[in-house]
């Protein structure tokens, strides 16, 4: 009951990995953003404490969802205009 194949169930973490690296690509782009990354791993560094890669990080997991939510609803929208045509 899923609209997803078989393949894509089993490829899912790696497809989760490319989408999280893709995404964090694009935040790279916000040299701001990186500055407050690049001291929060200094700060970690300093302290003992691990440092979360920005694409382990739950916001990359917030973004993924939106896209892909605004993705689905695209796809239904288009389909539902052709099935009305």
């Amino acid at each position: 009951g899923v609209p997803y194949t078989d393949k894509e169930i089993e490829e899912a973490l790696q497809y989760m990995d490319e989408q999280a690296i893709g995404i964090v690509e694009n935040l790279k782009k916000d040299p701001d953003l990186m500055k407050s990354f690049e001291k929060g791993r200094k700060m970690a560094a300093d302290e003992g404490e691990k440092f979360i890669e920005i694409k382990d990080r739950e916001i990359v997991a917030l973004i993924a969802y939106l896209q892909r939510l605004g993705t689905d609803i695209k796809i239904k929208d288009s389909k539902q205009e052709t099935t009305q045509k």
